[in-house]
């Protein structure tokens, strides 16, 4: 199974600043501010059989600082990424506490959201 890896700079001591979400988990893209430089990826829960009221619209949600005028192309390389035949488990798609990123047009984690 392969799974998508993001890191915020919150020093991974708190919820919120990691999330490793199986591929399988994953719904799509979309521009989550009202801006140029902001990507959300959007997954089904994690958690929802914890959740006897499970809101089936609730959501995890990674939003991604990128470089203006590059939501298709960030779109691009993490869709070839998920797709390729890598043996890797792991796509590192953003983590910032070791500035890591999968494309160069990727700058930072605004902010990972864990529904409750």
């Amino acid at each position: 199974m392969k799974y998508l890896y993001f890191s915020n700079a919150g020093g991974e001591d708190a919820v919120d600043d990691i999330l490793c979400m199986p591929v399988s988990k994953f719904r799509g893209f979309a521009i989550s501010a009202t801006d140029t430089t902001s990507l959300g990826l959007y997954f089904d829960r994690i958690v929802e059989a914890l959740h006897a009221d499970a809101d089936n619209e609730a959501y995890e949600l990674v939003d991604l600082v990128i470089t203006a005028g590059k939501a298709k192309d960030v779109c691009s390389t993490i869709i070839r990424a998920i797709n390729s035949g890598a043996q890797d488990d792991m796509v590192v798609v953003a983590d910032d506490t070791n500035s890591v990123y999968l494309s160069d047009f990727i700058t930072s984690v605004n902010a990972i959201t864990i529904a409750s």
